[in-house]
Parts: C-alpha cells; sequence; structure tokens
C-alpha cells in the first residue's frame, strides 16, 4: 500500500540458532498507521469548533469563511454522519460566530459563547448559543457578563459550564472575571457571576482534577 496510508509489515525470521543449536523461526507483524483522505466539507472554513455527539456524529459549527467572495464569520453548522461518513447541512446557528468557546455536557447539550460574529476584529460578542440535543437546534442562552474571545470554559456540574477570563476587546488586557452558565431542560439557561479568578488570563485551559476542583492553566 502506499506509504501514507499505511497497511502491514510481516518480518520472517530464519537461519538464526540459539546457544543450544535450537534453530529459530519467526514470524513478526506489524500493523503501521497512516492517512486516508476524508471526506470534504460543503463549505471551507476556519476557527470553528466540533463536538461528538453520544451517537458518535460529529458537528462542525460556525467559523470563518467565504460567502459571496468576501471572509465573512458562519452560521453554518454541518454534522460528520458517522455510518455513512459523510457530512450533511445541519441545523444553523442563530448568529455567526468564529473563535467561539464550546462546552458540551454528557446528554450532548452544547453551550457555544463569545467570539466574534463578523471577520472584522472588533466585532466581539457577549451571546451564547445552547443546542438542544432533542430538537437539533440551536437557540439563543444567556447573555455574559462581557464580551469574550479567548476565554475558557468547562463543564462542573451536570448541567452547569465554568466560563473563565478571556479578553473583552481584540487589543485589550486579559480580564480575570468568572461566571457560571447554568442550562435548563427547555434549551435555555442563566448566568451568574462568581468570584474572579487571582490572575488575570486568556487563551488557557480548565482541567477537572480527581477531587472534584478544577484546575486553570497556562494563557496569557
Amino acid at each position: 500500500t502506499h506509504p501514507r496510508q499505511g497497511g502491514s509489515l510481516s518480518l520472517k525470521i530464519s537461519g538464526i540458532k540459539d546457544l543450544a543449536g535450537n534453530p529459530l523461526e519467526n514470524t513478526l507483524s506489524y500493523r503501521i498507521l497512516g492517512w486516508t483522505d476524508g471526506p470534504s466539507l460543503s463549505r471551507g472554513r476556519r476557527d470553528f469548533q466540533i463536538a461528538t455527539l453520544q451517537n458518535g456524529d460529529t458537528l462542525v459549527i460556525g467559523g470563518l469563511g467565504v460567502i459571496s467572495g468576501s471572509a465573512a464569520a458562519l452560521l453554518f453548522v454541518e454534522r460528520w454522519n458517522h455510518v455513512t461518513g459523510s457530512f450533511q447541512a445541519d441545523n444553523n446557528l442563530t448568529i455567526a460566530r468564529r473563535f467561539a468557546n464550546l462546552s458540551k455536557t454528557t446528554d450532548d447539550r452544547i453551550l457555544l459563547s463569545g467570539g466574534f460574529t463578523t471577520n472584522l476584529t472588533g466585532s466581539i460578542t457577549n451571546s451564547t448559543n445552547i443546542y438542544n440535543p432533542t430538537t437539533g437546534t440551536w437557540g439563543n442562552g444567556p447573555t455574559l457578563s462581557s464580551a469574550r474571545i479567548g476565554h475558557g470554559s468547562c463543564l462542573i456540574a451536570t448541567n452547569r459550564i465554568l466560563i473563565t477570563g478571556g479578553r473583552t476587546t481584540n487589543t485589550g488586557s486579559a480580564v480575570a472575571t468568572s461566571e457560571i452558565v447554568t442550562l435548563n431542560g427547555s434549551g435555555g439557561g442563566t448566568i451568574q457571576s462568581i468570584t474572579s479568578m487571582s490572575t488575570s488570563r486568556m487563551n488557557h485551559q480548565c482541567l477537572a482534577l480527581p477531587d472534584g476542583r478544577f484546575w486553570i492553566v497556562g494563557g496569557s
């Protein structure tokens, strides 16, 4: 097979004897990992988010693409069907966004927060979208306390998501403010500001620790 696509390799050992004079013959088989071309999205994009659902499907969400010859933030969502191995159009966001932050609950609800709403750097938003896995549609979620880009998020309970840091303007400094979004069963949610972090940061990560605490790591 083509080296890039991987394959298998078999090595046969013969003509060798051990210290007692017994012949050693064996065949070693190896699996070589490689790459194959996957299915194409219907629309080229970057700066998007992805979420894999419990049924094995994957959503490709928003991002920056080209509309009518011009760069634009996208509200289009595509679903990769794990059975057919192909992409298909899915229900759109209510607002175009790129560089948004994504968190997913264990029951496939998705919170998409902040980001840019156009190709311009001054379009940072404080809006959120919530994905309802029952209907497969996106709705408007609660409004963040401020517009955010480069913020972090992590699931801290079945329906609660911690939002931390980021920055509120494209050229501004990182912030330390934090809030918790609580999703409800009807596709909406509420938001509550909490104590700020001790250090302002953006482009960081949130890690869940085994003892129930959450570790905010790195960033700038």
